[in-house]
């Protein structure tokens, strides 16, 4: 076999990590490319992870691993991308997403932290974001964890919240954001994962336990039970507001969706329900439930709009309740209507980077508009997906 320099190995070591392929994946790749390179070596090599890949960076104690200061690490992505013609130069202030998941490597569940400015049609596209952190640890470990302090995550977070970041002869606005599926999530943002105890509080931004939301419907004054915190923070990141920490796209409210469409079923219209979404998913109604593609395809199509036409023809009334006003008489459309229209303004706003006042204030009546149909027909809540 032909022999390569220890550094072209690190290269390609590190690219197998960037691509996120199993190493079965990769060996059928690497064969197919008839790239050089022992197996055996390369995974020997990948074993340090990255404190021995790349000079630059710094090894971590929490963890078996290593990082790039998210602060030095940023320049040099952004000078990568103005030189690839993908970040117009001068250049405009820039949304910075952090995100992090679990990577299967030697065998083991590590956690890999990533940044992006790019947004790509694949949310996980490889050539669009770059890993900064890997460290060999497992997700539940996160909550508490001394990587976070080790990282200084939440001082540079702090800092490009409150200053420009110097590149080449330019002052760039960065703000960031964090993004992570549900469970991960969970674990950095300071509530508990859905499956907790009925004690446990299970929204981002509400100050709701499990055990409230199920049994919400029997109360009388609905919102009393569930204000909503704008000034909660992530509790790893407490310089980070909780409203700009994003719940990962790939699996965002596909629950959410299909429990309301489940509501709508019991109101009326149930065979017609169960055609439009038998034609993206064609178990739906039966065992089956919408995947996270699936939800994509449903509002991609404005199935949602589908949904609301079958019952314009609905004008029997109920009573719905009002955060900071008397309950008010709606009719089953207009119900139908804003509880389509708040799944969809759930689902676009996972996928926000920038947001605004505007944005937050039709999130929060989102979620007003789902919790008062829930209780107007006596239906508990599945735990709402606000971040």
């Amino acid at each position: 076999m032909e022999c390569i320099s220890d550094v072209e190995a690190e290269r390609l070591v590190l690219a197998r990590i960037d691509t996120h392929l199993s190493w079965a994946a990769w060996e059928s790749s690497r064969r197919q490319l008839k790239l050089p390179v022992h197996l055996k070596r390369m995974q020997r090599l990948q074993q340090s992870l990255l404190a021995s890949l790349v000079p630059q960076s710094l090894p971590l104690h929490s963890g078996r691993g290593a990082f790039f200061p998210l602060l030095e690490f940023l320049p040099r992505v952004i000078g990568y991308e103005l030189q690839l013609g993908r970040l117009p130069n001068p250049l405009p202030p820039l949304s910075l997403k952090v995100s992090f998941d679990g990577r299967r490597l030697r065998d083991h569940s590590n956690i890999v932290w990533l940044a992006s400015f790019i947004e790509s049609t694949d949310v996980q596209s490889p050539d669009a974001q770059y890993t900064f952190a890997l460290v060999d640890m497992r997700e539940p470990e996160l909550a508490g964890s001394p990587v976070w302090t080790e990282m200084d995550l939440d001082a540079a977070i702090a800092h490009l919240r409150a200053y420009t970041l110097p590149i080449g002869n330019q002052e760039v606005d960065i703000q960031p954001l964090l993004c992570a599926d549900w469970k991960a999530a969970s674990y950095v943002g300071g509530f508990a994962p859905p499956n907790a105890g009925p004690e446990a509080l299970i929204c981002g931004w509400c100050s709701i336990d499990k055990a409230a939301l199920q049994l919400f419907h029997l109360q009388e004054r609905l919102f009393e039970r569930m204000p909503v915190d704008l000034l909660r923070t992530v509790r790893e990141l407490p310089s980070l507001p909780v409203w700009r920490f994003r719940y990962d796209p790939m699996h965002a409210t596909n629950r959410l969706l299909d429990n309301y469409l489940r509501l709508l079923q019991c109101l009326s219209h149930d065979r017609e329900i169960k055609q439009i979404l038998r034609r993206i998913c064609d178990t739906w109604g039966d065992d089956g439930a919408l995947c996270p593609q699936e939800t994509r395809k449903f509002f991609q199509n404005l199935m949602d709009d589908e949904v609301v036409d079958l019952f314009i023809a609905d004008q029997h009334q109920l009573q719905l309740q009002r955060p900071d006003a008397a309950p008010e008489a709606v009719t089953v459309h207009e119900i139908a209507r804003r509880t389509m229209r708040a799944c969809r303004t759930y689902w676009e706003f996972t996928r926000l980077r920038d947001t605004s006042d505007a944005q937050i204030a039709q999130l929060v009546q989102a979620r007003n508009h789902l919790l008062a149909a829930s209780h107007a027909l006596h239906v508990p809540l599945a735990p709402p997906r606000t971040i």
